[in-house]
């Protein structure tokens, strides 16, 4: 069944909302080009976090940064049978974070050791690293793990140190990774 589209004025506003309410999901936009046709993107959810994203030519963090500037544009959301299951997958490659797709189906606590040898390296210094997440819109959450990652912290370390749990963090170090911040 199709969701049921509905109009915005400030996109941004909706993808929000989507995380502060901690959705999981699928989010289809769309909007007219004045006569030359319909522009389309897709932001898949998980738990509020953006896990993947594509607009047109755009993918991953330039997505967001371009879909949030739409305006007078349709959207529907269509929600995940429950907030513990991976949003439906969209057809872009603009992942950002966790990989939810079919063939990788374990369980999410096979995806990274909680009590094993492997942490997190960064591969850039914080004195250049931390204004360039500025920059690019990272959270205070990811930023504060950059700064606690030392290579021998593991997930399990930083969820603790953190007050997070494990999943949440190891979504934001996909970021992290994905932006050339750290190893892992």
């Amino acid at each position: 069944m199709e969701p049921r589209q509905t109009v915005t004025q400030q996109l941004g506003d909706i993808i929000e909302t989507l995380q502060l309410a901690r959705k999981t999901g699928l989010l289809t936009v769309e909007r007219d080009l004045a006569g030359k046709g319909v522009e389309q993107g897709t932001i898949s959810f998980y738990l509020g976090k953006i896990t993947q994203v594509s607009a047109g030519n755009y993918q991953s963090l330039g997505a967001i940064t371009y879909l949030k500037t739409w305006r007078n544009c349709r959207f529907a959301f269509l929600p995940a049978s429950s907030p513990n299951t991976p949003p439906p997958l969209s057809r872009d490659t603009g992942r950002l974070t966790h990989d939810h797709s079919p063939h990788n189906q374990q369980s999410e606590q096979a995806t990274y050791p909680l009590n094993g040898h492997a942490a997190p390296y960064r591969v850039q210094q914080a004195k250049e690293a931390l204004p360039k997440m500025a920059h690019m819109g990272f959270s205070r959450l990811h930023k504060q793990i950059f700064l606690l990652i030392d290579g021998q912290r593991n997930i399990a370390e930083l969820a603790r140190l953190t007050g997070h749990n494990p999943d949440e963090i190891d979504m934001l170090l996909a970021d992290l990774e994905h932006a050339s911040f750290i190893h892992r």
